[in-house]
């Protein structure tokens, strides 16, 4: 279906000072889980937060794709992808889904329940 947040490079040309937190926290339905350490993750704004065991807070992160591989899935013990390690002038586009309702069907199959950000790299600057 594809109803996401798109961003070209015209787009990123206008915000290529910013980092990618910046970038992330503009599109709708995005939310962002930062470190103390200056990393950064994406999860949808519609995820919930929920109490795992031992109490612990379980944060529902965004299934990440780099021109069109799989960086990181979600799956438990997988360290997550740290948004901040792309730079905007390195990219050609980024898409943004925040639920597998809204996600083209290629990635709706996948678990993106706390949404799905694909990032596209350019070929040459």
């Amino acid at each position: 279906m594809g109803i996401g947040y798109f961003l070209t490079r015209e787009d990123l040309e206008k915000r290529q000072s910013w980092r990618m937190t910046e970038v992330i926290s503009q599109m709708p339905g995005a939310s962002l889980l930062r470190t103390t350490s200056g990393h950064a993750y994406v999860s949808s704004a519609h995820a919930s937060t929920s109490l795992g065991p031992g109490g612990r807070a379980s944060i529902c992160l965004a299934v990440v794709n780099l021109d069109g591989v799989k960086v990181y899935a979600g799956k438990r013990g997988e360290a997550p992808f740290d948004i901040n390690s792309v730079q905007t002038t390195e990219l050609e586009a980024i898409e943004y889904y925040a639920s597998a309702v809204e996600a083209p069907a290629q990635y709706a199959g996948q678990d993106v329940s706390c949404g799905v950000l694909l990032m596209w790299t350019r070929i040459s600057p």
